[in-house]
């Protein structure tokens, strides 16, 4: 798969259709953070980030932040992933790309989470419950009223934590496929 999306890349430059080798060099990155190679990704990405622009294609710039910022997050790198995920934010609003918007909410929420900034997350994850509801995907609704709760349970605030823990139970008895409700059950008990 790297090596057809590699292939596409080379044609795609000599052709100069910087847009589509963008998309390739996006591709390429995908696949090396699927593998784990989040060094490899980044590089990939920031390439693919670059030839993008010149298109303006605003949902298509999220899309390549969203996934840059993840692969900064995996790397510990989260200054950087913050401005990243929050240029994705940006890019998605502006295009009304939803679904783009979700993962990169979620993606914040989960850097906020990992740097202990429990406030700074709460409104976050909240933002990123209501998108998924909105688009009918329980599963991710559900984990970020979960840790939309863990962030409550950090601060001391009980009260709004075991609504939060009630809230994402209910979102998530409303996934209908097994595998995503299992993932998304496993979310749930590390945030609890």
């Amino acid at each position: 798969q790297q090596l057809l999306t590699a292939s596409g890349r080379a044609i795609a430059f000599d052709v100069g259709d910087r847009r589509w080798e963008g998309l390739s060099a996006y591709g390429i990155g995908r696949i090396r953070s699927c593998r784990g190679d989040y060094r490899g990704a980044v590089t990939e990405e920031r390439a693919a980030l670059r030839l993008i622009e010149r298109d303006g294609n605003r949902v298509e710039i999220a899309k390549v932040c969203t996934g840059l910022g993840g692969n900064l997050y995996e790397l510990g790198r989260f200054r950087e992933a913050e401005g990243v995920l929050g240029r994705a934010m940006e890019e998605a609003r502006a295009a009304g790309a939803a679904g783009v918007l979700s993962i990169a909410v979620y993606n914040l929420g989960s850097l906020q989470w990992k740097a202990g900034r429990y406030k700074d997350a709460m409104p976050i994850y909240a933002e990123g419950m209501d998108l998924n509801e909105g688009l009918e995907q329980y599963d991710k609704a559900g984990e970020c009223a979960a840790w939309y709760a863990a962030c409550a349970a950090r601060l001391g605030m009980r009260d709004v934590s075991e609504d939060g823990f009630r809230t994402a139970e209910s979102l998530l008895a409303r996934v209908r496929v097994p595998a995503l409700r299992v993932k998304a059950l496993r979310e749930l008990a590390d945030a609890e």
